[in-house]
């Protein structure tokens, strides 16, 4: 390959002599070195977008619906310990 590289002729290779069945193949650059990859699908823009906001919103309506669930483990722990639920207190940290 390195031979090929210096006279300037153009290597290509079959990705099924790894036995992948839906892969695409490509060229990139890592660190400056070449590298061939081959992934089952490659991703466009706006579907790394869409799903950025699909993580979003389900991250902040599970939020709001845990909220009352978080609400009552901070009640009850400070019903059940001295302190703040968030911030313990000196005393219970050397125990």
């Amino acid at each position: 390959m390195a031979l090929c590289e210096q006279h300037g002729i153009l290597i290509r290779f079959d990705t099924q002599i790894f036995d992948l069945k839906i892969a695409q193949s490509g060229a990139d650059e890592l660190d400056g070195n070449a590298h061939i990859t081959a992934g089952a699908m490659r991703h466009e823009v706006w579907q790394i977008f869409v799903k950025r906001i699909v993580d979003l919103l389900l991250s902040v309506v599970l939020l709001v619906l845990l909220s009352p669930l978080l609400a009552a483990v901070a009640i009850a722990i400070k019903m059940t310990s001295s302190g703040s639920p968030a911030f313990p207190s000196e005393e219970g940290r050397h125990q």
